[in-house]
């Protein structure tokens, strides 16, 4: 049986990622470890989930960011949970790169499962991923992903496709669209550490959004395809490390700007167009909506221009 490491970052939700935990330990798939980066989490998110893992009679081991960089001897990470505590925040890309150097450097023909930490997966999951996936190199497989809260309704049937002239996605929600799909959402992405190796780490610019994109982007330009897991469910609590309005809107745009301006600058001016719009329409909405909008069109602006922008302290400021 080949390993299956997970890797999930936590930022401030706890709580979420303890269930999350919680549903992987009921895998009918055993040979697992599962990395959780913790993000420089300002909630004691570390100890509550050390804490959790305890009650759940998970074995642990609890290390820096540091000390699993510098870590020679793979033999000594032991547990089924191994708690990386990063000292920084530089976004979700930088903490799943965390574990993947690790993973890249010491580990091979082993399997990568890129999991939220605020999703809820069926015991089955992590052995239907494998079938699916199967021994084929130049692949990246995503699940079938429905909403916690209604657990009939599918969010993503694996991914999303890009608009092309105007910022944003469109989920792919149904098996005949499964051709239509640009990329696989980032709440559930399995391939294998060489696939690491080939494309290399997660994009890191981005802070939040559109990093799978660019990721799954660069892979499609490079041969991959893509497979769908549908034999078993992904079940998403949507929202936890962004939540804060400002937050979300704010990085979901800048990022989008960011990632069409490298893939696809063709559409630039139509997708700059579509922000506007967007823009005005929010007149009539919230300030804070307005606020996101026009810093992510600013900050876009400020970034092609060549001058530094600080994303950590506009979130913070908000």
């Amino acid at each position: 049986m080949e390993k299956v490491n997970i890797i999930t970052v936590n930022y401030n939700s706890s709580g979420d990622l303890l269930h999350c935990i919680a549903s992987v330990m009921k895998s009918d798939y055993k040979n697992f470890q599962l990395f959780a980066v913790d993000n420089h989490s300002t909630d004691d998110s570390l100890n509550r989930i050390e804490e959790g893992a305890e009650k759940l009679g998970i074995s642990m081991l609890r290390i820096t960011a540091r000390q699993l960089q510098e870590m020679k001897n793979e033999e000594a990470l032991q547990g089924q949970l191994v708690l990386i505590e990063n000292e920084i925040n530089d976004g979700f890309a930088a903490g799943n790169n965390v574990a993947l150097r690790h993973l890249i450097k010491h580990r091979d023909q082993e399997f990568v499962w890129l999991l939220n930490p605020d999703v809820e997966v069926d015991p089955s999951v992590m052995t239907h991923l494998i079938e699916v996936h199967g021994n084929q190199d130049k692949v990246l497989t995503g699940n079938v992903i429905n909403y916690f809260n209604d657990r009939k309704q599918v969010m993503y049937w694996g991914g999303f496709k890009v608009r092309k002239f105007i910022h944003g996605i469109r989920n792919i929600t149904s098996r005949e669209e499964e051709a239509k799909i640009d990329a696989i959402a980032g709440a559930s992405l399995f391939t294998n550490v060489d696939t690491f190796r080939t494309l290399g780490l997660l994009p890191e610019n981005y802070f939040l959004y559109w990093e799978e994109t660019d990721f799954c982007t660069k892979a499609t330009r490079n041969g991959f395809n893509f497979n769908v897991n549908s034999k078993s469910k992904i079940y998403d609590r949507v929202g936890g490390a962004s939540s804060g309005n400002f937050t979300r809107e704010y990085l979901y745009i800048l990022s989008g700007l960011r990632f069409y301006r490298k893939y696809y600058p063709a559409y630039l001016v139509s997708v700059v167009v579509s922000v506007f719009l967007k823009l005005m329409v929010s007149i009539v909405g919230t300030r804070l909506k307005r606020r996101a909008i026009y810093f992510g069109l600013v900050d876009f602006f400020r970034l092609g221009l060549g001058r530094k922008v600080n994303i950590k302290a506009r979130i913070s400021q908000q």
